[in-house]
């Protein structure tokens, strides 16, 4: 059965993790076909370290990284980071971290 990562962060407004993690269980072969593993990390700059547990400790085809940064500039340079971070992790491993 093939495995999908869902990582989110702690402190989101929204519970997109849990918003991703709804629309993949209504998906046909839910359950049949693949599941669903979760991570929460705290910060955005965790993302890419936990997509990356997911992929080699648990075997997962495709990571979905969830996170949303505010709109100061320390925000949006750590969601740059964040951003460089996942593409590092999917250069390593070789999966797509959506």
């Amino acid at each position: 059965m093939e495995r999908i990562g869902v990582v989110d962060t702690m402190f989101a407004r929204i519970d997109m993790g849990a918003i991703a993690q709804r629309q993949l269980a209504t998906m046909d072969g839910h359950g049949r076909r693949f599941q669903v593993l979760r991570r929460t990390v705290p910060g955005m700059k965790d993302l890419a370290v936990a997509a990356k547990q997911l992929i080699e400790g648990h075997a997962c085809s495709v990571v979905i990284a969830c996170g949303m940064p505010g709109l100061a500039e320390i925000d949006q340079m750590c969601a740059h980071e964040a951003s460089q971070g996942i593409m590092l992790a999917q250069v390593l491993t070789g999966v797509h971290i959506l």
